[in-house]
Parts: C-alpha cells; sequence; structure tokens
C-alpha cells in the first residue's frame, strides 16, 4: 500500500520526508548551533520596527530591544518557537514563539 501512495507522492514531498527522518536520528546537541555572544540585528518585529536581539546568559534571559525600550524574556518563558523559511529566501526565516504572542 504505501508502495502505491509513494507512486502518487510529489518528488519534493518524498525529499521532505527523507530529510525529517534523518534529522530524527541526529541528536538533537548536534543539529543545534550554539547561541551567538554578540547582539543579533538586521531583524523586524510585526510593526515593522527593528529589532536587536542577545543572549544573556548569564542573567538566563533574551533581550529583545528596539530604539524606544528593551523587552528582558526569561529563557524558561520561550516556548513552541516556531520556523519558517521565507519564500523566495529560504536561507531566511520568520519565527516567533507562543510567549510573545501575548
Amino acid at each position: 500500500m504505501n508502495d502505491v501512495l509513494a507512486v502518487n507522492t510529489p518528488k519534493e514531498v518524498v525529499q521532505q520526508e527523507v530529510k525529517a527522518e534523518e534529522n530524527k536520528k541526529e541528536p538533537l546537541c548536534r543539529q543545534k548551533e550554539r547561541l551567538p555572544t554578540v547582539p543579533l540585528s538586521g531583524m523586524f518585529n510585526k510593526s515593522g520596527g527593528k529589532v536587536r536581539l542577545t543572549f544573556k546568559l548569564e542573567q538566563d534571559q533574551l533581550w529583545i530591544g528596539t530604539k524606544e525600550r528593551t523587552e528582558k524574556v526569561p529563557m524558561g518563558s520561550i516556548k513552541n518557537v516556531l520556523s519558517e523559511p521565507i519564500e523566495g529566501h529560504e536561507d531566511y526565516h520568520m519565527m516567533v514563539t507562543a510567549s510573545l504572542l501575548g
């Protein structure tokens, strides 16, 4: 039955499924990069304002800075992070987390 279904599955979908399966086998610690020690800039919030992210590991916080203010978010409150590639610019991703949705 799986062979019959695979015949009708687009090649791209099959490749994505294979890659997802490979990622499951690799431990998470090998899939993720370390958090940067310098601020990340060049991002925008939902209002289109420029945002800078700073990981303050010694304080266990993520600082989200704009021109007007800096929001200090406890690392433990960041949950359900979603990341999706931006169409046409797959090297870049949009990210959202439930703790920041309000």
